[in-house]
């Protein structure tokens, strides 16, 4: 099992060819973005599905690979997506969830933008209530109240 910090290891390693924005083939690893820095847009608050990114800055695995790291909060009342961001150049990377990915391939013709990995193993988007409720499956959701941070894409998902 590969840890938060390994993982961005190998994500900085296997990413500099993409964001180095120049012929990297005959450049050694280690100078492929020698000096650069690459931004990182959170999809959130600091929290547990961004660990790997702050320990591997902590642990210099970044620098170890001659990348400087600028971590990119979003501010309350954001009106941009960290995916917005990154194809206004306004971020390198974005961390962001699989329905927004999809939502903004489906959507945006101005801008392509590729998924390169899956931070966490299972997706962190579900639909939950009180166990006392007696609602376990979909079905049962009809005609209830459902509240949400009002994603654009999240009415089709719920309907």
């Amino acid at each position: 099992r590969t840890s938060p910090s390994q993982f961005f290891r190998g994500f900085v390693k296997h990413t500099r060819p993409a964001v180095g924005r120049r012929n990297i083939s005959s450049s050694p690893p280690d100078k492929w973005c020698g000096g650069a820095t690459l931004s990182i847009c959170l999809d959130w608050t600091p929290n547990t599905n961004h660990s790997g990114i702050y320990a591997a800055l902590r642990n210099g695995y970044f620098k170890e690979h001659g990348v400087d790291i600028e971590v990119i909060q979003p501010n309350q009342g954001e009106e941009l997506t960290p995916g917005r961001k990154v194809a206004r150049g306004m971020g390198t990377f974005a961390i962001s969830s699989s329905e927004s990915a999809v939502s903004f391939a489906t959507t945006d013709t101005d801008s392509r933008l590729v998924a390169i990995a899956a931070l966490l193993q299972g997706s962190t988007s579900s639909i939950c209530t009180l166990e006392e409720s007696g609602i376990n499956c979909p079905k049962l959701l009809d005609g209830k109240r459902y509240a949400s941070y009002d994603g654009r894409f999240e009415d089709a998902i719920v309907r």
